[in-house]
């Protein structure tokens, strides 16, 4: 009898080294059992405040034309997707998708426990570079 694949969310920033090497110790800590990973990302969406993300940082979207703006969101959304298509491959044999999650302007933690509840997570690994990038969002 084979033994029942078991679910592991992996919460990634869009750090693909930091991302990899999270990826890299929960195939190798699960490598004797069947997996499959589910990759939480988080998609951040500032209410109130709309940015975007240009080659001279986070600027309000209001200083940009609208073709500019919808040019740096196309980069950014090609940019995320490519980031998460290598997440899917460094999994290689393992079964893996993508859970996008939106963020709005609440804190990190509540967003985790909401997503533990709300999806029944028994197994979570949040890389370093998720809480690292996560912490800039938070709210008080």
């Amino acid at each position: 009898m084979e033994a029942q694949e078991e679910k592991i969310y992996v919460a990634l920033g869009d750090e693909l080294q930091d991302g990899c090497k999270t990826l890299e110790w929960t195939l190798g800590r699960w490598k004797s059992q069947p997996i499959s990973i589910v990759i939480l990302h988080v998609t951040y969406k500032l209410s109130g405040k709309d940015y975007v993300y240009t080659p001279f940082g986070k600027l309000p979207a209001s200083s940009v034309s609208d073709e500019k703006l919808k040019i740096l969101r196309k980069y950014e959304q090609e940019k995320i997707d490519k980031i998460l298509s290598k997440y899917i491959s460094f999994c290689g044999k393992v079964k893996a998708e993508i859970f996008n999650v939106e963020k709005y302007d609440e804190p990190i933690h509540k967003l985790i426990l909401d997503l533990i509840s709300g999806l029944h997570i028994t197994k979570l690994v949040i890389g370093f570079a998720f809480i690292k990038s996560s912490s800039w969002y938070a709210t008080a």
